[in-house]
């Protein structure tokens, strides 16, 4: 989710380098920033200089000096994040994580695609927002980074796993889905799957189920 981390600071308000517990070369910072004192912050330990996270503006600017670094971290707000997924991810090997406050990250299917490596490096996840045929033709795409994806929000429709075998592939994509998804299969596999699909009841539109099913889904009712 959105938020501060404990222990890192935030940039300051010249949108400098912030200090933090990554301790960097003296001659490494001095020979990249400068001589600035908003930039180069001592840890007071002999003069080894650290930097934590730099806003996403500043990164913008200063973006070959700070890859000279041995990584460096982004803090900004999610607005300011999601407006720079594109250049943050062609440099997100350079880039240790991505602190997103005042909200949560969102973006659509086509975003996560283009820019999962960013969106990965993102603290607490982000959010998908799409629709729901597009989302629905992804779920494999969407199962596979589902660790960093807190939900999943359909638009104009309803997202379908096109099979019990898709469903039970992808189930914890799904299972984020808010409101619930709808599968379509034949009354065979449904019914040969009716305690799979129980125990994911909870997440299933049930109402969508039988009407996508082909066939009415004979089954008992402690089975479904």
């Amino acid at each position: 989710m959105g938020g501060a981390i404990a222990g890192i600071a935030r940039p300051s308000a010249e949108g400098a380098v912030t200090r933090a517990d990554r301790p960097q070369s003296g001659g490494q910072l001095s020979a990249a920033l400068g001589d600035n004192d908003d930039l180069n912050r001592r840890d007071g330990t002999g003069g080894t200089e650290v930097v934590l996270a730099v806003s996403v503006s500043y990164f913008s600017s200063n973006k070959s000096t700070l890859n000279t670094l041995t990584g460096f971290a982004i803090s900004d707000t999610a607005a300011n994040v999601s407006s720079k997924l594109a250049v943050l991810n062609g440099d997100a090997s350079h880039i240790t994580l991505i602190e997103a406050t005042g909200g949560q990250v969102t973006v659509g299917n086509g975003l996560l695609v283009a820019d999962e490596a960013a969106l990965n490096l993102i603290v607490g996840g982000f959010i998908i927002v799409g629709q729901a045929p597009v989302l629905s033709g992804n779920l494999n795409g969407l199962e596979v980074d589902i660790s960093h994806i807190n939900t999943i929000a359909e638009l104009n429709g309803t997202i379908t796993a096109s099979s019990v075998t898709q469903l039970l592939s992808d189930e914890m994509a799904v299972n984020k889905v808010v409101g619930g998804f709808a599968i379509s299969d034949t009354e065979a596999n449904v019914y040969s799957n009716v305690a799979a699909l129980t125990a994911d009841a909870s997440h299933i539109a049930s109402h969508r189920l039988a009407t996508e099913c082909y066939g009415p889904v004979q089954a008992s009712g402690d089975q479904w």
